[in-house]
């Protein structure tokens, strides 16, 4: 990359015009750059996202409250990140919750934040099947959630947890609790979650680590299924949650 950038600099008619020391960091800057473009292709790659490609100028808000609008520039800056804050994206199937909690997970990718995406059943599936293994499998996989800055947790509170779930799903809470962030997506406003867990002492410990340092996003707008199934008429696409 330096290489390139100094090729690019001795072939400019007005070289001489720059010092050396213009010349030195404009190198160092495409170095810089090249370095962060390809950690964060790193990162993007491990993060898994269901949408990959999700961004948040992609997000409708034309039809959304100003103070809407203006919350999702805020949280695009992710301080809420810094501060060991969380995000719980509740609506309707459709609205666009997982579109949206991917497009905010890229921001924290551009980042540099690593971010790790877990559909609901399949997280509680893995810590089960790494429970079940017997070794230190059910350790290293929460040792490795822990360190992910930003898990994103998509469709919270879909299915029933029995007692070894639940009690999974809160020990996992418990390790992360204050020292990284969540993106929650869920049909359902936090004070439902409770028949999830169907248990109200684990459900009550979760949630204290979880609602009072989250920011809720309460995204029931129309049908973002709907709305990009016409503008895809006849043309063919997909459609994102």
């Amino acid at each position: 990359m330096v290489y390139t950038v100094f090729a690019e600099q001795e072939g400019r008619s007005n070289i001489e015009e720059q010092t050396c020391a213009e010349r030195l960091f404009e190198q160092l800057r495409a170095q810089a750059d090249s370095a962060h473009e390809s950690k964060v292709a790193r990162l993007q790659k491990a993060a898994k996202l269901r949408w990959p490609h999700a961004v948040l100028s992609d997000i409708q808000t034309s039809d959304k409250p100003p103070v809407r609008v203006s919350k999702l520039k805020e949280l695009a800056q992710c301080q809420w990140i810094k501060d060991f804050r969380h995000i719980i994206i509740s609506g309707p199937t459709g609205a666009g919750k997982t579109h949206l909690a991917c497009a905010l997970g890229q921001e924290a990718l551009l980042r540099e934040y690593t971010v790790q995406y877990y559909h609901y059943p399949v997280l509680i599936r893995d810590l089960k099947i790494a429970e079940k293994a017997g070794d230190d499998s059910l350790e290293k996989l929460r040792r490795k959630i822990s360190k992910v800055r930003v898990l994103l947790i998509d469709d919270w509170g879909i299915q029933p947890l029995n007692p070894q779930e639940r009690h999974l799903l809160f020990e996992l809470i418990e390790i992360r609790d204050q020292s990284s962030s969540l993106i929650i997506t869920s049909q359902y406003a936090p004070s439902d979650w409770y028949d999830a867990f169907g248990d109200k002492t684990i459900a009550d410990s979760t949630l204290d680590r979880i609602v009072p340092y989250a920011i809720a996003l309460n995204w029931d707008c129309e049908s973002y299924r709907d709305k990009r199934g016409r503008q895809l008429s006849g043309k063919g696409g997909g459609k994102n949650d």
